[in-house]
């Protein structure tokens, strides 16, 4: 693609087309990534110009630059925010941001055991060390940097692995998993979909190279259309070949693929009891008329019954119109956690808390 690079409209822009190499593209993308090439900023802004933010991370994405659907979700200018330092380095050595990402140094999450925990030192030694910690019953994952979760490769690839195997794959708030993390539901909910959506756009594009080199695809993840995955399966044509590429660029496979991942994520939970949708036990204490007050940390004890449970934590009321909160991520491991309606006794001593049921005839209260 030569000459003037302003494209008319986003949709002109998302338009399919074929490169040189026979590879397929977009009109904007090849017109991006020939704008850095010859190494002009501004002919990269005209291509751009009027485009809402999820058009922009579209063209962007097929010239090479990774851009996070949290960026996408805040709209154009955090899109343009994001890529600004990596889009000026293309520009000035013209090459696309995949060349970019290639020279990137990596800085993988630390994974640690719980049990027999291994130190990387990169030696030789370096995979078994890796394998001795894949195989810990438990994996702490510490996170570095303010990639949000959501947004984390590493973290997405698990979260692919164990929808597909139907399994929880993270402990968090208490409930059981292999790799233990330190968010809350919300953001495994989040990282669930987003990882759904970047797997199936990613096995897409590998589809439609393998679609047009061999004329024909195998079965693909539920998590790609079902008229996306017709035309994959059906004979080679440029029709179908547009219809793949704007399905790709305009998002689509991308939010079915997201409501997937939401669902599957929330199957699995449900299976242990765990409705997404239900109440927190601070909304469960509001409509009881309770005041949830902060424990004392140090020496503090409380009795009283639970009278509100959430996925994470339980409501102790122990006055007429005062409760605490018990999360169960802090009870000891193995420990069984109280159910609705039981009168429990909570003890805190300096930050470390101790539950257990209260004996029968034990009046709701707290000790000074």
């Amino acid at each position: 693609m030569t000459g003037q690079l302003t494209l008319g409209s986003e949709f002109e822009a998302l338009q399919p087309a074929m490169g040189l190499a026979g590879e397929w593209g977009t009109v904007g993308g090849f017109a991006v990534r020939e704008a850095l090439s010859r190494g002009s900023l501004d002919a990269v802004m005209d291509v751009l110009d009027g485009m809402d933010g999820a058009g922009v991370a579209a063209l962007l994405r097929e010239a090479g630059f990774v851009v996070g659907e949290g960026a996408v979700e805040r709209g154009r200018d955090a899109v343009l925010t994001l890529v600004q330092n990596d889009l000026i380095e293309a520009v000035n050595r013209r090459v696309d941001g995949f060349e970019i990402e290639a020279e990137r140094p990596t800085a993988p999450d630390i994974f640690a055991a719980k049990e027999q925990p291994a130190v990387f030192r990169g030696d030789p030694k370096a995979m078994n060390a890796i394998q001795q910690v894949l195989r810990g019953s438990q994996v702490q994952v510490d996170l570095f940097g303010s990639v949000i979760p959501a947004e984390r490769a590493s973290l997405q690839f698990v979260a692919g692995q164990a929808m597909e195997a139907g399994i929880q794959g993270f402990a968090f708030d208490g409930l059981p998993g292999k790799y233990v993390v330190g968010f809350g539901l919300q953001e495994i909910l989040d990282l669930h979909a987003t990882a759904s959506a970047v797997i199936a756009v990613e096995t897409v594009r590998e589809a439609v190279d393998v679609w047009r080199k061999e004329g024909q695809v195998g079965p693909l993840p539920n998590s790609i259309p079902g008229s996306v995955q017709q035309v994959l399966q059906s004979s080679l044509s440029e029709e179908g070949a547009k219809v793949l590429i704007r399905a790709i660029a305009e998002g689509g496979i991308a939010e079915y693929a997201r409501e997937t991942g939401a669902y599957a994520i929330q199957q699995t939970l449900a299976a242990q009891g765990l409705d997404v949708n239900a109440p927190t036990v601070s909304q469960q204490a509001q409509d009881l008329g309770l005041l949830i007050a902060d424990p004392n940390l140090q020496r503090g004890k409380y009795a009283g019954a639970v009278v509100a449970m959430d996925h994470c934590s339980a409501l102790v009321k122990y006055s007429r119109d005062r409760a605490i909160v018990l999360p169960f991520s802090q009870l000891e491991q193995g420990q069984e956690r109280p159910r609705l309606g039981d009168l429990v006794r909570v003890a805190y001593n300096k930050g470390e808390v101790s539950f257990k049921g209260a004996e029968a005839g034990v009046s709701a209260g707290r000790d000074r």
